[in-house]
């Protein structure tokens, strides 16, 4: 009777060691992610500022200085990503995370910023402005074209983003 008595209390002390265990690390988590959010909150107020600026004109752009930010924004989505799967994995034990829903609001907000930046940079190569500075009508054109996908792109006859279209008779009647 003394061996299963023990047994069985060996048995409970593991199972509260373990749920303790847990416990304690799922409150760690809970207050850590109350720095975490207070600083994804000010980054995308930060970001938000910064887009306005480019919006505005009022930003002067550094190629070199934008890939740092949108390689930041890659990393900062990587990792929130992770801490969301420990989140997930908290929850799956039964655990409710406190501050996981503001977290998981901040989290869209950076994949969503690094996604735009991403989407911009893929848009600046393809129509070939990678590295190029435009002028103010182009600029403005530009951002248009960006920031409302309803705004038809400019003809390759018209606007300040054209190329001139020459004929091969105009071309060889002007070099003679």
């Amino acid at each position: 009777m003394a061996f299963l008595y023990t047994e069985e209390l060996a048995e409970d002390l593991e199972g509260w060691k373990f749920d303790h265990d847990a416990a304690m690390k799922c409150r760690n988590l809970e207050e850590r992610l109350t720095v975490v959010n207070a600083l994804l909150g000010v980054i995308a107020q930060l970001e938000a500022r910064r887009h306005a600026e480019i919006l505005s004109g009022s930003y002067q752009s550094d190629p070199y200085f934008e890939g740092r930010i949108r390689q930041a924004f890659r990393r900062l989505s990587r990792t929130c990503s992770k801490i969301d799967a420990s989140i997930t994995r908290f929850e799956h034990q039964g655990y409710e995370v406190e501050g996981s829903v503001l977290f998981r609001l901040h989290r869209e907000e950076i994949q969503k910023i690094f996604r735009e930046m991403t989407r911009r940079v893929k848009l600046a190569k393809r129509v070939g402005l990678s590295g190029v500075t435009l002028n103010e009508q182009a600029t403005d054109q530009f951002n248009l074209m960006l920031n409302d996908p309803s705004h038809p792109a400019p003809s390759s006859k018209q606007g300040p983003l054209a190329v001139p279209v020459v004929s091969l008779q105009d071309l060889l009647r002007n070099s003679q």
